[in-house]
């Protein structure tokens, strides 16, 4: 999918985004609900920071759940419960050679499971810039998870990885 994002055109970045989900991302009673991870490739000048990126997925889970809401019930319901986002800094940048072990950026996003269970939402999001195997562009891979500790959610990360060939 190409930037800008339809349901959230205000995330100004150039690029493209790749989307891979766990096998239980659609029911809410599997451990791994709601488990996926996403790309961003994106064209310079991308160097994504904290702020920067707290700004960048309210506006994504606030427009996605309100796009989805609105095909579903034809209302909006995120705006009640609201799209809540903290992000913190894990570790300094560093080039690696291979994938790195541990996230760059941890976030936390709370908001409305517009598409399965109808309720509040909080996800774990671990941010990780590996090195981008496109020569001046500038990667992102996020780990979306209710519960990223989980053994199962973890190995399923794991294999998205490999999916996006990370």
């Amino acid at each position: 999918m190409a930037f800008p994002l339809s349901f959230a055109s205000d995330i100004v970045h150039r690029g493209v985004e790749e989307i891979r989900f766990s096998p239980g991302w659609a029911d809410p009673k599997a451990s791994d609900y709601f488990t996926y991870a996403f790309v961003w490739l994106l064209e310079p000048p991308a160097r994504l920071d904290a702020p920067t990126l707290k700004g960048d997925l309210h506006s994504y889970f606030k427009g996605l759940m309100a796009s989805v809401a609105w095909e579903k019930q034809g209302e909006a319901k995120t705006e009640p419960l609201g799209t809540y986002v903290t992000v913190d800094r894990v570790r300094a940048p560093r080039s690696e050679p291979t994938f790195p072990v541990r996230p760059a950026y941890r976030a936390e996003v709370m908001t409305y499971d517009a598409f399965h269970a109808g309720k509040k939402l909080v996800l774990q999001i671990d941010i990780f810039e590996p090195k981008s195997p496109v020569e001046g562009r500038q990667l992102y891979y996020f780990e979306a998870s209710p519960k990223p500790d989980d053994p199962g959610v973890r190995n399923n990360f794991l294999k998205m990885r490999r999916q996006l060939q990370l």
